[in-house]
């Protein structure tokens, strides 16, 4: 008699908002995993546990009123199970100085919303260490490590303050005042009430300039040259995101990026791409509506 072992195993992960980093409530989100009958257990601080899943591969959905759904493929087992997506909860900033005697590293300052703490992990090329004193929530222009050895000026560098996924706002949930707002609706050229649903919409340019994508130790952190320095817009998907069932999408942005026009361009299998220049003024919302042409 052959006989055969089921391993069962746990997935955990945590929410967070976008522009905070705190932390959701229960009541604020849902995650659902396709194929796993039972539902999960809500924890405070943003926890969810997905309890007895068998290995193999699964679609992890988490969602909340005025926030954006979001998909992620999940392979149970895979190295860790606590669920998260780099770049998402953490401060991605470019090394202005610094200081072996210290060991304390430079930068421009950043209004940070939530504090990181001392021991979160510090990444960048080539490089891995800990933080070596708390970030206080505030404005922060400085960061002491355990080690500097390995860093320079002009390096990217990833400060993780832990696991964690964000829901970023849905394109009608209102932003806190100086946020600057862009959004649109993808539709049908000549055929205007069908509205494209996951088109992907990408900024190409912020004041005619590359917006670029470099992966620094797993996460794909998007930069640009502007005014005269590299300025840092986060991870892949704060530049990059899909249409709702309606057509919409939107970017936000604080006042760490000084806009005068960005370039918007739309994709779509089965259609042709689409680009547009717009006029942006700081802390305000524009509209950029886009017509695709079936190919």
């Amino acid at each position: 008699m052959t006989e055969t072992v089921f391993q069962r195993l746990s997935l955990a992960g945590q929410v967070i908002e976008d522009l905070t980093h705190r932390p959701l409530r229960p009541a604020q989100f849902r995650a659902l995993m396709g194929g796993v009958e039972r539902g999960p257990e809500y924890k405070s601080d943003g926890f969810f546990v997905f309890s007895d899943i068998l290995p193999g591969e699964y679609s992890l959905q988490v969602s909340g009123p005025g926030y954006q759904n979001h998909r992620y493929g999940i392979t149970i087992p895979f190295p860790a199970l606590v669920f998260d997506q780099p770049g998402d909860n953490e401060l991605a900033l470019v090394v202005k100085t610094v200081n072996g005697g210290s060991k304390k590293i430079g930068f421009d300052p950043v209004n940070l919303n939530r504090e990181i703490r001392a021991g979160s992990s510090v990444k960048s090329t080539g490089f891995s260490g800990l933080l070596a004193e708390d970030l206080d929530a505030g404005q922060i222009s400085e960061a002491k490590l355990d080690d500097v050895t390995g860093i320079g000026a002009g390096d990217l560098v990833r400060i993780i303050r832990d696991r964690g996924v964000r829901l970023r706002f849905d394109p009608y949930a209102p932003l806190p005042f100086g946020a600057t707002r862009i959004v649109g609706k993808v539709l049908r050229a000549n055929v205007p009430e069908v509205q494209v649903k996951g088109a992907l919409v990408r900024v190409r340019k912020i004041n005619g300039v590359q917006v670029n994508l470099t992966t620094v130790a797993g996460a794909k952190i998007a930069t640009a040259d502007l005014a005269g320095g590299k300025v840092v817009f986060g991870a892949e998907r704060d530049i990059s995101t899909v249409t709702n069932s309606e057509g919409d999408y939107n970017f936000y942005f604080l006042d760490t990026v000084p806009f005068v026009n960005v370039t918007l361009r739309v994709t779509m299998d089965g259609y042709g791409p689409k680009t547009s220049t717009r006029p942006v003024t700081q802390g305000q919302r524009t509209r950029i509506d886009f017509q695709l042409t079936l190919l």
